[in-house]
């Protein structure tokens, strides 16, 4: 969805200075804490800023190539130039699926 500039204009701005601190921002990015998820929050521009932050549930293996594919493109058509991924899982001492 594009926003107008003066819709840009209303919405709240934070500034996260590590990788540690964006991390910290996914549940506000996201709207939930996320849980048993892969999260994906693009970013573009020199200084870079966030243009799209994106949650799916854990895919099974088998669905992998067609969630990152998806993915991908829209990181692309928001204008992402580069991406943090997460992996939110409960699942201690286990590799995620």
């Amino acid at each position: 969805m594009a926003h107008s500039p003066t819709q840009l204009a209303d919405v709240p701005r934070i500034r996260l200075r590590t990788p540690a601190q964006l991390a910290a921002a996914i549940p506000y990015l996201v709207g939930f804490p996320p849980v048993e998820s892969l999260v994906l929050v693009g970013l573009a521009g020199e200084s870079p800023h966030v243009v799209v932050t994106m949650r799916i549930d854990l895919p099974e293996p088998e669905q992998c190539p067609s969630a990152s594919e998806a993915m991908a493109g829209y990181l692309a058509s928001a204008g992402a130039d580069t991406a943090l991924v997460v992996v939110a899982t409960e699942t201690a001492g286990r590799r995620p699926r």
